[in-house]
């Protein structure tokens, strides 16, 4: 695991993150403050439940549920 892609203020996340970018996931849905702070990443996406329904969700523009 390369601890330098990014910075965040919990090192416990690490893997959390680390493993969503390496399954080259769209996006992740956490509710972790200090993985919702991580900057400078474009995928994933990082999204609280609410912002993920939003976005997404059955009444969105872009949604599809």
């Amino acid at each position: 695991m390369d601890l330098g892609l990014f910075e965040i203020r919990d090192t416990m996340d690490y893997p959390v993150l680390y493993s969503a970018i390496v399954a080259k996931a769209d996006v992740l849905i956490t509710g972790d403050k200090d993985i919702l702070t991580v900057e400078h990443i474009n995928r994933p996406e990082i999204l609280t439940a609410r912002d993920f329904v939003a976005k997404f969700g059955e009444d969105s523009e872009n949604g599809q549920a």
